[in-house]
């Protein structure tokens, strides 16, 4: 198994995901995409008041989602650099239960996992 990591971001509870179910339905789909398991999460983060997610995975998907989720490989590799930790978990499963799979009607995340939809 390849050594784990974790990554903390502030998510904004915001314009589409400013509702509770869409916000989920967000985290569901980082998860499936980027095969990452959420290990945190604080409803109001040191960096201004928005949720912070903590999640865990292999430092080449946490880095995928960052690059994405910034819009920008530079910027996304700066904050793997400065906000990735090791992690040493006694087991990591990236669940997923096929019922409430987003595959085919992902609102958030482009299927290829290599970028964010537009947000509205």
């Amino acid at each position: 198994m390849k050594k784990l990591k974790v990554f903390s971001v502030d998510i904004a509870f915001d314009g589409s995901t400013g509702q509770t179910s869409n916000f989920l339905e967000f985290l569901q789909e980082v998860c499936e995409v980027y095969q990452l398991e959420i290990v945190g999460l604080w409803p109001v983060g040191p960096g201004g008041g928005w949720p912070e997610v903590t999640f865990r995975g292999t430092e080449e998907n946490l880095t995928k989602f960052a690059i994405a989720f910034f819009d920008s490989t530079e910027m996304g590799q700066e904050m793997i650099d400065e906000y990735m930790d090791e992690d040493e978990p006694k087991e990591f499963a990236v669940l997923s239960e096929p019922r409430f799979s987003s595959k085919g009607e992902r609102k958030y995340v482009n299927e290829d996992g290599q970028s964010f939809k537009v947000w509205e």
